[in-house]
């Protein structure tokens, strides 16, 4: 058996049912009532919603945090596309302007040559 005290601040001795109690034993002159024990449960039902409500507020603002480093990500591969594209846009320029060289100097070489 362990001392322990409700949330109403009655104190009691624990008596496990699998023993033969009732699952409180009265200690200071007080046994609680199916209404207390109901309350009880509640009050600790309620706690521990409570615990869960703070680690999933963290989750979630961990959650944000992610979220906004994966967009800042997403916006920094958006500009790098963008400029590989006009990286891209230009060199397919040159190649252009290098090949139209390349006939052009061919025409006038073998028009020389004839």
């Amino acid at each position: 058996m362990s001392r322990t005290v409700d949330n109403l601040g009655h104190n009691f001795w624990a008596c496990p049912l699998e023993f033969g109690g009732h699952g409180w034993m009265e200690w200071d002159g007080y046994t609680p009532t199916p209404t207390d024990r109901e309350k009880r449960g509640v009050v600790e039902k309620l706690r521990a919603l409570e615990s869960s409500l703070d680690i999933i507020e963290k989750e979630l603002h961990l959650c944000k945090i992610e979220l906004e480093h994966v967009t800042k990500e997403n916006n920094n591969l958006k500009e790098t596309l963008k400029n590989e594209s006009m990286q891209r846009s230009c060199l397919t320029k040159c190649l252009k302007s290098i090949f139209l060289s390349l006939v052009l100097w061919f025409l006038v070489c073998s028009r020389k040559l004839k």
